[in-house]
């Protein structure tokens, strides 16, 4: 018998803003206990793993970025009594949890860098990055225009300390034992909790340090190997926004993580969005490091941060910014638009379903934002982040749903009125409504989860005969699966790979309301694919 594949190629990713998906304590913030109120929901939407942004003990001038103890959750999401309640709930509805795991740097409140700052032979010190003097050594800071270099000078010490994000996020040194020991007991800790995974914040910097050996025992290797050791072992999902061509540092010989977030495929599929272009899906993913058995990527159209265009060619951006933007306000950081996926495609179901079907088709395991599935906007008026961080919508009543508390006490309140307004976009309506987005979004999870092949099956690029089609296909454990989409806004004739020429096909999606799909014929040697139209389709054993 073959070994049972990991959970987490199999499954759907759901990432949850904890402060702005559901305030369950009246507080006016978002909490882990209206997280738990909503699992129901979240079952029947098909996902089977929701990652939560940080909800540890933190200063809160990061989105929780800022840690000050990993060994508490914060009181303001509910504190460990939440997380306990959350996880326990989640496992009875076959949910998994995956938390956030910050090891690149702490707030500049966390007692090991307080205690640092008030000896020179203190232990803690050589838990952080410190110098005499600025070393030039070309690094620039994660947040250009709100920081202007990666070192900062503290009176107290005299001294320099490095800081890749915020001055008020030092860095760690990630080379030295106490810190990879401290991790190491946090992700046990939280394991023999029921935590199932960790997204391991800000990778790449991990892997790519000065004098950095290929081969040698790392800091994300260090983690890995003591991951492995728990039972059963916790997933290690590595955000590393760096060139396609250094993607081989997080798999096999190099850091051993078993998924990685893949930034540079979402650029790749919005530039094919915006020049209606295949050839450049194609181009993405050519690029791509083959994962080694039971890892993978793992896809997305957008993140709870700004969509990266920085791997992008200037006249590439301009053309997705021109395509999808239109807001003077939304470039950030030097990079990309803090915009959400319904935004920048100006609430178009066409257009909408095309990007979506296309993300859940690509090889790895897909992940949407809370709200994606029922068009959620974004609010430019909220600064830096926040504006892709808004609240979600759950009725047409006050506050949207998202919370009770007085007006003036909700941190972040959702607009009720205009395109994006909760009074005319929000769960309870779109419920009802058996041809809402919501309703198709459902049916596009059961699609990806009925086809499980497309998590780790081998696969290939195929020409269709139109540069405006992108169509793969998939060795399934009996036959075949071809997934095919056209980028153009007019019909067009699609030539159909012999793997599917020969015997009966039954399409996967799209489906009818009532989940039954097409039922199965002969393709032939072409087909008719409409304008942004998809099709996945699965070769019918005999």
């Amino acid at each position: 018998m073959a070994p049972a594949r990991p959970w987490f190629l199999e499954t759907v990713i759901y990432g949850i803003q904890v402060s702005a998906f559901a305030d369950a304590n009246g507080d006016g913030l978002g909490d882990l206990d209206g997280i738990t109120e909503h699992l129901d929901y979240l079952a029947s939407l098909g996902v089977g793993c929701l990652w939560l942004t940080p909800t540890y003990v933190s200063g809160e001038r990061d989105n929780g970025y800022d840690v000050i103890d990993h060994r508490r959750i914060d009181e303001r999401w509910g504190g460990d009594a939440g997380l306990d309640r959350l996880i326990d709930a989640a496992g009875r509805r076959g949910l998994r949890v995956v938390l956030e795991l910050v090891p690149n740097h702490t707030s500049d409140q966390h007692p090991w860098f307080l205690a640092g700052r008030h000896g020179r032979d203190a232990p803690e010190r050589s838990r952080y990055l410190w110098a005499r003097e600025p070393a030039d050594d070309g690094i620039r800071p994660a947040f250009p225009g709100p920081e202007t270099s990666v070192w900062s000078y503290d009176e107290l010490t005299d001294e320099w300390y490095r800081h890749l994000f915020y001055s008020f996020e030092p860095d760690l040194n990630v080379d030295d034992p106490t810190v990879r020991r401290e991790f190491s007991s946090i992700v046990r800790d939280l394991a023999a909790r029921g935590v199932a995974g960790f997204r391991v914040d800000c990778a790449a910097p991990m892997v790519n340090r000065p004098n950095r050996r290929r081969g040698d025992d790392g800091p994300l290797r260090h983690l890995k190997r003591h991951a492995e050791e728990l039972d059963p072992p916790v997933a290690l999902m590595a955000e590393a926004d760096v060139p396609p061509e250094e993607y081989h540092w997080f798999f096999g010989k190099g850091d051993e993580m078993d998924l990685v977030l893949d930034f540079y495929l979402a650029e790749e599929l919005f530039l094919a969005l915006a020049r209606h272009s295949a050839d450049l899906i194609r181009r993405g993913l050519s690029r791509l490091h083959p994962p080694r058995p039971g890892t993978g990527y793992v896809n997305f159209l957008r993140n709870l941060d700004e969509l990266s265009l920085a791997r992008l060619a200037d006249d590439e951006r301009d053309d997705v910014v021109a395509a999808f933007d239109g807001e003077p306000t939304s470039f950030i950081y030097e990079r990309g638009l803090r915009r959400r996926v319904a935004s920048m495609l100006r609430g178009d179901r066409r257009w909408l379903e095309l990007a979506w079907s296309l993300l859940f088709a690509m090889p790895g395991v897909p992940l949407l934002a809370y709200g994606d599935e029922i068009g959620l906007g974004d609010d430019l008026s909220k600064p830096e982040r926040w504006s892709v961080r808004t609240a979600m919508q759950w009725t047409g009543g006050r506050a949207g749903g998202f919370s009770k508390a007085p007006p003036d006490r909700i941190v972040r309140p959702p607009r009720p009125d205009g395109p994006w307004g909760y009074r005319r976009l929000n769960v309870a309506a779109q419920e009802r409504d058996r041809n809402s987005f919501l309703a198709w979004f459902r049916g596009l999870i059961r699609a990806r989860c009925s086809t499980p092949e497309l998590g780790w099956a081998a696969w290939r690029v195929v020409d269709p005969g139109r540069a405006s089609v992108s169509a793969l296909i998939y060795e399934a454990e009996r036959g075949h699966i071809g997934v095919f989409h056209n980028l153009a806004d007019e019909a067009v004739e699609v030539l159909v790979p012999e793997e599917l020429r020969d015997g009966e096909i039954e399409t996967v999606f799209p489906v009818a309301p009532d989940g039954r799909g097409r039922p199965p014929r002969r393709l032939g040697e072409r087909f008719e694919l409409p304008a942004l139209g998809y099709r996945w389709v699965r070769t019918v054993a005999g």
